[in-house]
């Protein structure tokens, strides 16, 4: 069974699929200012229109960080919707979400279930019955698009436009390079239908698994990080849960990341001190939708070859939130209908020196106002000046506090 990572968590959390998970509201977003991200018209390499076997948006989805489109077959078919995960082997449904598609669910079934697609291909998946064949051992219900259905196609992901493009290899090809500054080629192999390429991390090459399915831009293992002379230090609301449950992961920064020609800086990094325990591949490290959302991608899984193209306004992210802002207070502040809270405190951060906790709520600030401006809560919280707080006690009542107290 492939490794999945399914969230990082900011505690007490709520699930939200395959994502972040920060809050105790049932919308929560994050709370940043980001720069819109365009694409011109006229790409380099544009697919002719003969080459695109379906062109479908992004479906919205509790969880931003995530790729969810319906494959269901558009003659009123129930719908069919599923998370792309290039790193997903297999595609995967759980067992209550597969009862609502319809399926007859059996839990002695070896084989491959089925179902059509608009592409005009069936997709097989398995469907997870190893807690049981009534709901997910989680109690969050999920399916993924995986490797096994992507290999047969060039996969275009523009996360900016929210649209993905499945294109017949017969009639597109990724080049072998690209002399536009903005974008860059990369071989990728593929290991159990998962595209995996090479990256610099702090001028130290390092294979990592392009993963659309995992919420951070960054996760390296520990000896990845000890190699490129990255510290990391706990975070305070800040871990990873897997399919085999809880990993402990860290908080660092890297100066330098290329990604063939391009090069990001200043980039947030997970590192995961003591391995992915086998989940993952050989030194436990990916890139994922943080900052893939700043590109637009291509992988021509038939050829080998990824694609990639950055706008030249792009600015770091972090579980969603403009990491300037982040760096800035030293706090991932998300946000509710009504109120802002604080999800995880970065180690020796302004929220850190003045004492700030993850679910303390910012008084004084109410996302619901007109002219509410994203950045004012984390300006307060980086003067290090009287910022009040609402703090849940052990007791379950909450209480006023002045910080620094």
């Amino acid at each position: 069974m492939n490794w999945r990572i399914w969230e990082v968590v900011a505690r007490p959390a709520l699930g939200v699929l395959a994502g972040l998970v920060c809050g105790a509201a049932p919308r929560v977003g994050a709370l940043f200012a980001t720069v819109v991200l365009t694409v011109a018209a006229a790409q380099a390499q544009a697919p002719p229109p003969e080459a695109v076997v379906a062109d479908l948006p992004f479906l919205d989805s509790p969880d931003p960080n995530s790729v969810v489109i319906d494959l269901a077959r558009e003659d009123g078919a129930r719908p069919f919707p599923l998370v792309l995960d290039t790193g997903a082997s297999f595609s995967t449904v759980t067992p209550l979400l597969a009862r609502e598609l319809g399926v007859r669910v059996r839990a002695t079934k070896r084989s491959p279930y089925r179902r059509a697609t608009r592409l005009g291909r069936d997709l097989q998946f398995r469907v997870d019955v190893r807690h049981g064949d009534v709901a997910s051992r989680t109690g969050r219900e999920f399916g993924l698009l995986g490797g096994n259905f992507l290999v047969e196609y060039v996969v275009e992901i523009d996360f900016p436009r929210r649209r993905v493009r499945f294109l017949d290899p017969a009639h597109y090809t990724v080049p072998e390079q690209t002399s536009d500054p903005g974008e860059t080629v990369l071989p990728l192999s593929l290991v159990s239908n998962r595209p995996i390429v090479e990256v610099e991390i702090q001028g130290n090459p390092v294979k990592v698994l392009l993963d659309t399915g995992a919420s951070y831009g960054v996760l390296i293992g520990g000896s990845v990080a000890r190699a490129a002379g990255l510290e990391s230090q706990s975070a305070a609301g800040l871990s990873a849960v897997g399919v085999m449950g809880e990993i402990g992961v860290e908080f660092s920064e890297a100066e330098k990341v290329r990604v063939g020609s391009l090069e990001f800086s200043d980039l947030p990094v997970i590192v995961a001190p003591r391995g992915l325990y086998q989940q993952g591949t050989a030194n436990d490290s990916l890139i994922g939708f943080d900052l893939l959302s700043q590109l637009v991608l291509r992988i021509d899984y038939p050829r080998k070859r990824a694609w990639l193209r950055r706008d030249s306004g792009a600015t770091p992210i972090f579980l969603g939130a403009d990491y300037t802002l982040v760096r800035a207070s030293g706090a991932l502040l998300y946000r509710t209908e009504d109120s802002v809270f604080a999800a995880v405190i970065l180690p020796g951060g302004a929220a850190d020196r003045i004492g700030l906790q993850p679910q303390d709520i910012l008084e004084g600030f109410d996302p619901s106002e007109e002219g509410f401006d994203p950045a004012s809560p984390h300006r307060a919280v980086a003067s290090q000046e009287a910022v009040l707080v609402r703090r849940r006690g052990e007791n379950g009542h909450w209480r006023l506090l002045r910080l620094p107290e």
